[in-house]
């Protein structure tokens, strides 16, 4: 049996087109068999699992920081020999923030303002003003 873990940015449940985001190293379990899901891909492969109607789980202390289970137990069917797939939503609690909009403060990026050196070379400045538009104060 094989469970995705992603990134349900809109919280409908389901995976869309744009959430693109899987979750690694959360470990999952199913029928009393646990498996930790990929960096990568977010797939946690549980293997052994008995077919038939099984139950779902997530520990939630394996969850990266800030992230929300969207159910506690889910229950899936395990039909064999090839186990299945289910998709297994993760939510942020961000309220009316927009999903991957994310503020930054410190140093100017274009300007180098606080590097050791007094800023950046002449020509690696322009072209980072050229990329990211003129430094704002």
């Amino acid at each position: 049996m094989v469970a995705t873990l992603y990134y349900d940015e809109n919280q409908n449940g389901r995976v869309d087109g744009d959430e693109a985001v899987r979750i690694p190293d959360v470990e999952v379990s199913i029928g009393g068999r646990t498996a930790r899901s990929e960096k990568t891909t977010g797939r946690a492969v549980v293997t052994g699992v008995p077919a038939g109607a099984q139950t779902l789980t997530v520990r939630a202390d394996t969850l990266p920081p800030f992230y929300a289970l969207e159910q506690a137990a889910m229950p899936v069917q395990v039909s064999l020999p090839d186990g299945g797939q289910v998709m297994v939503a993760l939510t942020l609690p961000i309220a009316d923030n927009q999903t991957n909009v994310y503020m930054a403060f410190g140093d100017s990026i274009t300007r180098g303002d606080g590097g050791t050196a007094g800023g950046y070379p002449t020509d690696l400045q322009a072209r980072l003003a050229a990329h990211f538009g003129p430094p704002t104060p």
